[in-house]
């Protein structure tokens, strides 16, 4: 299953800002920096269940996120 990119919430973001947005949760809550390389892939797909699963994080801007980082920690934690 594919994130749907024609989500009403989500028509007010540019992909390259949705790109960003996804790095960062990559960084910053799936610790992909600091993953074995065998393992970064089921990081990636990880997001991709959990943006699937919660599309309206991607209208948040990045502060927002990173002010909520513990909050976002909690709810990964069962995509990881």
């Amino acid at each position: 299953m594919e994130i749907d990119y024609n989500n009403a919430f989500l028509l007010g973001t540019k992909p390259q800002l949705k790109r960003e947005k996804m790095a960062w949760m990559l960084r910053e809550l799936f610790d992909y920096g600091n993953l074995p390389k065998e393992q970064k892939r089921e990081a990636i797909n990880g997001l991709y269940d959990f943006v699937r699963d919660n599309p309206n994080i991607l209208v948040r801007s990045i502060n927002f996120m990173d002010r909520n980082r513990n909050k976002l920690r909690e709810r990964v934690l069962q995509y990881k």
